[in-house]
């Protein structure tokens, strides 16, 4: 049994002492493949230096809204400089972490304004991108139909059916991970009960976004196994299946390995 950790920020300070001792736990686990996503133009070269020496890691670029500020406009000129270096080199798979965030310090105009710079970098270098939301739904969606994206997944996500279903019209993935587990998403098992397989990548956010066991601890990538369990659980099937269609989705997402391909979404979902 394969896991694809799609989203864990390894390149986090937290992670510095004891990474190559996590990610030989984490392949003892079964968890032997990695996104790193990028927050911030100047962690791009440790994210490199990361995937260079681990096998099976791969990285994104690109600027966070969390990490946004008055240099951000010309940092774009740094990312597409970075972009246009490392394009088609096989470690670098997809544009993000980017997006909206109204629950953010930073002026959700100026937030607006490097989000869709950095949507028409991922229409010119033709990548995925990696999706962050809060509170901003029909604004994103808005945008990703002015740009041809061509795939790309929604981060964390724990919106409602009808929001899953616009983004997965728009040939969109959707990331879950540890808030399937805590007591008190209620909401969020429901929508993801609703959600078809063939949809779903799995993710732990790591270190944030702990699931339920590590509620006040650092998350790792070792967490993923016990979220495919809570997922098969929520969806009736078994973890072998959990992990085996997740890894194809991921890997068909990110275009790094072969991928069975996935029956088609029924129109009756969409």
């Amino acid at each position: 049994m394969r896991l694809f950790d799609t989203h864990c920020h390894l390149d986090f300070d937290i992670f510095d002492r004891n990474l190559e001792s996590l990610i030989s736990e984490c392949r003892l686990l079964g968890v032997d493949t990695f996104l790193i996503p990028g927050t911030r133009v100047s962690a791009i070269s440790k994210i490199l230096t990361i995937q260079a020496q681990y096998r099976g890691v791969y990285v994104a670029f690109g600027i966070h809204p969390f990490f946004i500020d008055e240099n951000s406009i010309d940092n774009l000129a740094v990312l597409d400089a970075e972009l246009s270096t490392h394009h088609g080199a096989e470690g670098l798979v997809a544009l993000g972490e980017i997006g909206l965030d109204k629950f953010s310090h930073v002026d959700y105009v100026l937030q607006k304004e490097v989000f869709e710079a950095q949507l028409r970098l991922a229409d010119v270098y033709d990548l995925p991108v990696v999706l962050h939301n809060r509170k901003s739904d029909q604004v994103m969606l808005d945008l990703l139909d002015r740009y041809s994206i061509r795939a790309g997944v929604v981060h964390a996500f724990s919106g409602s059916v009808e929001i899953a279903r616009e983004f997965i019209s728009r040939g969109l993935k959707l990331g879950i991970g540890g808030v399937i587990t805590w007591s008190s998403a209620h909401k969020v098992r429901s929508m993801v009960e609703q959600l078809p397989m063939e949809a779903i990548v799995l993710e732990t956010d790591s270190p944030d976004m702990s699931p339920q066991w590590l509620k006040g601890e650092a998350n790792t990538p070792k967490s993923v196994p016990r979220i495919a369990e809570n997922l098969a659980q929520l969806k009736g099937i078994s973890v072998s299946d959990v992990a085996e269609i997740t890894y194809s989705n991921a890997c068909e997402l990110f275009g790094i390995c072969d991928a069975q391909s996935s029956e088609k979404l029924g129109s009756d979902w969409l």
